[in-house]
């Protein structure tokens, strides 16, 4: 029991870490996505837009779409 609660335990933590990584290459390639014609759409309201955005990314507001 103590060895799959561990085993468990390790995978798990793969998990994170795995999790972690991807979340801060998040924007690994995105200026070539965006010459290649790609839109990024932030559906934050205007003012969280205001605060911090990715250049060349496109606001429209997730109240403004329903």
């Amino acid at each position: 029991m103590k060895s799959i609660l561990i085993f468990g335990g390790i995978i798990f933590l793969m998990y994170v870490v795995y999790r972690v990584y991807r979340f801060q290459t998040l924007d690994d390639g995105l200026d070539k996505l965006i010459k290649n014609g790609a839109v990024i759409l932030d559906v934050r309201t205007e003012k969280e837009f205001e605060t911090g955005h990715i250049d060349g990314s496109q606001n429209i507001s997730l109240g403004t779409i329903r």
